[in-house]
């Protein structure tokens, strides 16, 4: 099974298995599209109150959030939906990285059976909340972070806040970064995304491995 140094950064392992499961991950987006478009359509027409929750209902400062995880082994995925999304949208994808690894989908407060909050729905705040949801289940690191459209600018700042536990991040069509102000994110300057990157271990490392970047 794969750890992580006490320093923070990866060992080859570690990297060539987010590697093999990012691949995975979007082959399993691209083939489960046309089914994300039928689950998308049904969840519109439908009341998630009126089925059981697929997952456990997990208590976190008095409201219940809904987190759905299966399979075993490491990194666990960790699934995070867009703007009005829920964690059934995930669904063919999640059974199908499950064949490989551990995978999580979770519902933010006031989507599908998770209890709405007073809570500010930024950036900072959703990837905060995610922390604790996670431990309180008992899941543990390392993690890959998957986010689709806005669930991309969630997880940006869920790795850069567990950069100790984070190894590998996965933008699936994430919002645009001159949108990142609206969602709590510093927006990236013109020039800035090798700054970004240098400034975490974590992608660091990864884009050295898989050759975005080049040290010299």
């Amino acid at each position: 099974m794969s750890k992580l140094v006490p320093a923070g950064w990866l060992r080859t392992g570690d990297i060539l298995v987010a590697r093999r499961l990012a691949v995975r991950l979007v082959l399993a987006l691209t083939a489960a599209l046309p089914e994300l478009v039928v689950t998308r359509s049904a969840l519109a027409q439908s009341d998630p109150a009126n089925f059981a929750p697929p997952g456990r209902m997990i208590v976190i400062d008095g409201h219940q959030v809904h987190l759905h995880c299966i399979a075993a082994d490491a990194p666990t995925v960790i699934l995070e939906e867009g703007a009005g999304g829920a964690s059934l949208n995930w669904a063919w994808i999640q059974w199908d990285v499950a064949k490989t690894t551990r995978v999580c989908s979770y519902d933010r407060p006031g989507y599908a059976w998770s209890d709405p909050t007073d809570t500010p729905r930024d950036a900072d705040t959703v990837s905060r909340e995610l922390d604790p949801l996670l431990k309180s289940a008992g899941e543990k690191g390392p993690f890959i972070a998957v986010g689709h459209s806005l669930g991309g600018a969630y997880v940006r700042m869920f790795a850069a806040q567990q950069h100790k536990s984070v190894v590998g991040l996965v933008l699936v069509d994430a919002t645009n970064p001159s949108a990142m102000g609206d969602v709590g994110l510093p927006p990236i300057r013109k020039g800035g995304v090798a700054s970004f990157i240098a400034s975490n271990k974590i992608l660091f490392q990864i884009a050295d491995h898989i050759g975005l970047i080049r040290v010299t």
